[in-house]
């Protein structure tokens, strides 16, 4: 039976309210309309909606995805549920039933406890070509890599001195040394003949699967280097680059395709102080960026922004603007993008330059009523103003207004980044607790890895 017909069996004994739950996670599943079940696992097992999928799964989800699709592509089959749970070396927690579960309702994976797990069609594709940081099997290095097949025989060979080599394929050879990472006693047995640097090497790769080497040119690898190469515990991928094989990477994490089942999201702050500190920066944060963009306006209003015949702001007129303005150049750019989302710059098609627009009714706003002008408009513009200076395929820059700053995300990710701050902020819960003296209790403070490190855990 295929994939998709199997699927496809396990959508049509769905209840009326699993299917909705379904499509209410994968709305691009109906739209269109499908005729009937087959044509529903068909959809569910595209690359393309499945990547739409797995933006909305969190860490711990798609470390289960991750390790279903290493584990199933082993042999083929499907992956029973304790060889799942020893995927993590730490051990899965009672979590991971519900983990799969919700996998299951979602349509990522297709089986039951009692026959083991699949992946959904394409999801090891959508998924990319290192799944959970691993390097590749063996057997797939050795079919890719044309000198790394016959080199595994002689790594044999090396490894164990007894093995009759003499009519063994590469696809053999592959299969010994699979074994021999799977085996912690030989594994340990192997690395303890390893010269200085090698185990620090590996170390190196076990997250990151291809690093950068000198293995070119004679005596161009260092001892350690030349001697992971012979025994094929790196593959070359060119004079500079190697691989770390995926058995040897997931020997390195004790055997395991993940060191642990990150259940627990990152939410501490190395950092706290006084609410009224905190709201007196930000009270005094947005006192500037009023003032600066009153500023803006009037500028612009006696000399409008010129724009590039190729679109946008140039570096001579944002040059000018910052000069006004008294800032530095990105938040120049940004200020122009944040006057544009919410209408305060318009283009004027005629002259093609940015100029003015509602002066007045700004002016005439209360400060709190700009402000939320300013947000609204914010949270709702598909722009990116941190791609202003970056590199285009051609060689040229992103300008400030161009076209090239759209993205249509932009929404989405500003929400995500908002909601992650109020939850590590702890907002929403009430004031902050006081302290023994009665005075306001403190409050953490958020820094740029602590937020981008809860929404990588929620969207990785």
């Amino acid at each position: 039976m295929s994939a998709i017909r199997a699927l496809a069996d396990q959508l049509a004994l769905r209840s009326d309210d699993e299917l909705r739950r379904l499509l209410a996670v994968r709305p691009d599943l109906i739209l269109p309309p499908v005729p009937d079940f087959a044509a529903l696992a068909a959809r569910a097992s595209t690359r393309v909606s499945l990547q739409r999928a797995l933006d909305n799964i969190a860490r711990p989800g798609l470390q289960v995805l991750e390790a279903i699709v290493v584990l199933s592509e082993d042999d083929g089959s499907a992956v029973p549920r304790e060889r799942l749970a020893a995927a993590f070396a730490d051990g899965a927690a009672d979590d991971l039933d519900i983990i799969i579960a919700d996998l299951l309702e979602q349509a990522l994976v297709t089986g039951s406890p009692a026959e083991g797990f699949l992946p959904v069609g394409a999801l090891a594709d959508a998924l990319g070509p290192y799944p959970a940081g691993l390097g590749r099997p063996f057997r797939v290095l050795a079919r890719s890599i044309p000198r790394y097949g016959p080199a595994l025989v002689h790594a044999v060979q090396l490894l164990d001195a007894a093995a009759d080599t003499g009519a063994m394929t590469s696809a053999a050879a592959a299969q010994a040394l699979q074994e021999v990472t799977a085996d912690p006693v030989l594994w340990r047995r192997v690395l303890a003949d390893a010269p200085d640097g090698a185990a620090t090497l590996l170390a190196r790769l076990r997250d990151v699967p291809v690093g950068s080497t000198a293995t070119g040119g004679d005596g161009g690898a260092s001892p350690a280097v030349r001697w992971l190469l012979d025994r094929c515990l790196l593959a070359p991928l060119d004079a500079l680059h190697v691989e770390l094989p995926r058995g040897v990477g997931m020997a390195l994490r004790g055997h395991a395709v993940f060191p642990s089942l990150e259940l627990a999201p990152p939410t501490g702050t190395d950092r706290s102080t006084r609410a009224s500190l905190r709201d007196n920066a930000a009270f005094g944060a947005v006192a500037e960026t009023l003032r600066l963009i009153t500023a803006l306006l009037w500028s612009v209003a006696s000399t409008p922004v010129a724009t590039l015949r190729s679109g946008g702001v140039g570096v001579r007129e944002l040059r000018r603007v910052r000069e006004v303005l008294r800032v530095e150049d990105r938040e120049a750019a940004w200020l122009l993008e944040l006057a544009s989302a919410v209408g305060l710059l318009t283009l004027d098609p005629d002259d093609s330059r940015w100029k003015t627009s509602r002066l007045e009714a700004w002016e005439a706003l209360d400060r709190d009523a700009q402000w939320l002008l300013l947000v609204e408009g914010w949270l709702a513009v598909d722009r990116a103003p941190a791609l202003i200076g970056s590199r285009l395929p051609d060689g040229t820059s992103v300008n400030a207004l161009a076209a090239e700053a759209s993205r249509p995300d932009a929404p989405m990710v500003r929400q995500r980044l908002l909601a992650v701050a109020t939850e590590l902020s702890g907002a929403g819960q009430g004031a902050a607790p006081a302290a023994e003296d009665g005075r306001p209790g403190a409050v953490p403070v958020l820094t740029e890895q602590s937020v981008i490190g809860l929404a990588t855990w929620y969207q990785p």
